[in-house]
C-alpha cells in the first residue's frame, strides 16, 4: 500500500517555500505539489474579488492533475481574506498561515513588537483581531510594504545574502520598528531576509514566523489517527529523499537559472498553467 501523501502549497511567489522547508524537515513520504500565481505577485496588491479568483482557478486545475490530502494557503494575505471561502467550495482540509502574533506577544520582554507584512494583510481585519486577542497590551509598530517581498524573491533566487538588499531594506524600514524587541514576520516570503533583517536590529531581536507551526499542524492533520512518530523524516541522503517526485506549477515562465534553483530545493517536474 503506498504510504506517500499529497501536499500542495499555494501562494503568489516562492514566500511559501519557507513553509515547504519546514514540512520537509517534519515529514516523510511526502509528495508536494507548489503552486507559484508567479504572474500576480504579490497577492498583497490584489483586491479580494481578484484573489478569491485567482486561488479558486489555481486549486481548479491542480485538481484536474491530483487531489491533494492537504492544501497549505502559505501566504498572509490569502489566508486572512479567502480561507474560509476554500473550506466552503472544496472537501478538502485546509491550513492558513497567519502572523504569528500570539506567540511574540508571550516572548516579547518589552511588550513593542514590530509586525512586517503585505499592505493587504498589515491593517486587516483578521490581523486587528489577533491584536485585539493576544496583543492589546503591547505597542504594534505596523510595517506593510510590497517592496519587502520583492527584495525577498530577490534574495532567494541569487541565493546570497545580498548587502544591496540589506541596504534596500534599511532606506525601507521605519526607525520606530528598531525599537521593539520582537518582529512578527507576518508574510511567508520574509523568513527569506532573516539574515540581513537580524544585522540590521539590536542583537537578541526575537524574529517570529509561522512556520514551524504550520507544520505541527500540518502533521497532526496530515497522520490523524495513525502513530505519528512513525513519519518522522529519515536521515537518507537529500537525493534519496526526494526522488524526483515533488511537483511545481507557475503562471509565469521561469528561466532555466530559476529551474535549476528549484531543483536544489527538491523540485524536478514543472507545470505551466
Amino acid at each position: 500500500m503506498n504510504s506517500t501523501k499529497k501536499i500542495a502549497i499555494l501562494d503568489s511567489g516562492i514566500g511559501g517555500l519557507t513553509i515547504y522547508e519546514e514540512l520537509d524537515r517534519t515529514l516523510k513520504d511526502v509528495e508536494f505539489h507548489y503552486l507559484m500565481d508567479n504572474r500576480y505577485l504579490p497577492y498583497g496588491e490584489l483586491d479580494a474579488d481578484k484573489l478569491i479568483e485567482r486561488v479558486f482557478y489555481k486549486l481548479d486545475v491542480l485538481l484536474q492533475d491530483t487531489i491533494p490530502d492537504l492544501v497549505v494557503v502559505a501566504c498572509n494575505t490569502a489566508s486572512t481574506q479567502v480561507l474560509d471561502k476554500l473550506r466552503e467550495k472544496y472537501s478538502l482540509p485546509f491550513v492558513g498561515v497567519v502572523p504569528a502574533i500570539k506567540p511574540a506577544a508571550e516572548l516579547s520582554t518589552s511588550k513593542h513588537l514590530c509586525l512586517l507584512a503585505t499592505p493587504a494583510t498589515i491593517n486587516g481585519d483578521y490581523v486587528n483581531n489577533l491584536i485585539l486577542e493576544f496583543a492589546s497590551e503591547c505597542k504594534i509598530t505596523r510595517f506593510g510594504s510590497s517592496k519587502l517581498v520583492e527584495i525577498a524573491e530577490l534574495q532567494f533566487w541569487s541565493s546570497t545574502a545580498d548587502t544591496k538588499n540589506e541596504q534596500l531594506l534599511l532606506e525601507l524600514i521605519p526607525q520606530e520598528c528598531y525599537q521593539a524587541d520582537t518582529v512578527v514576520l507576518g508574510c511567508t516570503h520574509f523568513p527569506m531576509l532573516k539574515p540581513l533583517l537580524v544585522n540590521m536590529w539590536p542583537e537578541g531581536t526575537k524574529f517570529i514566523d509561522s512556520g514551524a507551526a504550520i507544520a505541527r499542524r500540518v502533521k497532526s492533520l496530515l497522520y490523524i489517527g495513525t502513530d505519528i512518530e512513525q513519519h518522522e523524516p529519515s536521515m537518507l541522503k537529500e537525493v534519496e529523499r526526494y526522488k524526483g517526485k515533488h511537483h511545481f506549477y507557475m503562471s509565469a515562465a521561469l528561466t532555466p537559472t530559476q529551474i535549476i534553483r528549484l531543483n536544489t530545493a527538491g523540485f524536478k517536474h514543472f507545470n505551466h498553467i
